[in-house]
């Protein structure tokens, strides 16, 4: 996840109340055998029908991706929803996950993140029941962040008043460097490693402004543990800044860091941090709005990275289903 927009912390979906998001939707728009697309004056709501796990197999990740294309920008929002209290989606399917099917299901999971990341509109999950692996990653996507949040905080407050334990740890991460890295070249040169932490500032405000709410501190007094931002891909790549830039400028309560080896033994080397991240976000609005002036679409690159980063992690997955083949292999002609 790349960053939380600024609905996350003032989340409006207007004329949609709980009621009217679980109401009649009378305009049905499309059915397909494991997802229906139905709409109202105010949002559209795409539903998986295929209870009581709604596996993320390729035939309904295929839907799920084709139903999303179909969707416009001329309601409040997009509600995603399960049918069913069991679960949301129990995640991948077992079986697209093996052999010569696994790259298709990934290219057809990352084709629906990337679809979700593009539309121009909020998008809220609507967890009931467990959001495992890929069912959870999709209902993280809902607006990014936010749904992250949103997810993770329902998930908890169903545990609770099943009588389960609400510990459950949970991470929501921004990969820091590659804004920068995006943008190296084509700002002014005052600009020059300044994106990654103006957005990294804007939703860690946005993430202390839903831990203090009076909704979280109900979870807190249950026993959860709070969800942290986790600062991802805070290795310095630019040569003439600072070895340790994206760990001294995001060190934050709540936050995880997880510094590639490189930076972390450079910051055995330093006495102090300094000052820890401002919880109001600081100057991080003024900085953004200084990339805006300079051509930078904040939303369009977010949409870039999101879908360079799915790319990229398909790519990680094929390379290691082909060492793990590749091995495999060897062990078969040294075991005849």
């Amino acid at each position: 996840m790349l960053g939380a927009p600024s609905v996350w912390h003032n989340l409006k979906i207007a004329q949609i109340s709980r009621s009217g998001a679980q109401g009649s939707w009378s305009d049905k728009i499309r059915f397909m055998p494991k997802i229906e697309l139905t709409r109202d004056a105010n949002a559209y709501r795409i539903t998986l029908t295929d209870p009581p796990l709604h596996i993320l197999d390729i035939a309904l990740l295929e839907e799920l991706r084709d139903v999303l294309a179909t969707v416009e920008p001329d309601r409040h929002c997009l509600i995603l929803d399960a049918q069913g209290e069991k679960a949301f989606s129990a995640g991948a399917s077992v079986h697209d996950h093996l052999g010569d099917r696994v790259a298709t299901m990934l290219e057809r999971f990352h084709d629906c993140i990337r679809v979700l990341a593009r539309r121009d509109l909020v998008t809220v999950a609507l967890v009931r029941g467990a959001a495992l692996g890929g069912g959870c990653e999709v209902s993280l996507h809902a607006a990014r962040i936010h749904a992250a949040a949103e997810a993770y905080m329902r998930g908890v407050e169903r545990r609770i008043v099943a009588g389960l334990d609400p510990k459950v740890d949970s991470v929501a991460s921004i990969f820091v460097s590659r804004w920068d890295a995006a943008v190296s070249g084509k700002v002014p040169g005052e600009l020059n490693n300044k994106l990654g932490i103006a957005i990294a500032m804007r939703t860690y405000k946005a993430a202390r402004d839903l831990l203090s709410s009076s909704r979280w501190h109900r979870i807190y007094n249950a026993g959860a543990f709070p969800q942290r931002l986790l600062w991802a891909s805070t290795g310095t790549k630019d040569p003439t800044a600072s070895d340790v830039l994206y760990v001294k400028s995001l060190a934050a309560p709540f936050t995880v860091n997880t510094m590639p080896e490189a930076t972390l033994k450079a910051l055995a080397s330093h006495d102090e941090l300094g000052s820890i991240l401002p919880a109001d976000g600081g100057n991080s609005e003024e900085v953004l709005s200084q990339f805006a002036k300079a051509g930078i679409d904040i939303k369009a690159l977010a949409a870039q990275l999101q879908d360079e980063g799915a790319k990229s992690f398909v790519k990680s997955w094929k390379d290691l289903m082909s060492v793990l083949e590749s091995k495999a292999g060897g062990l078969e002609r040294v075991a005849s």
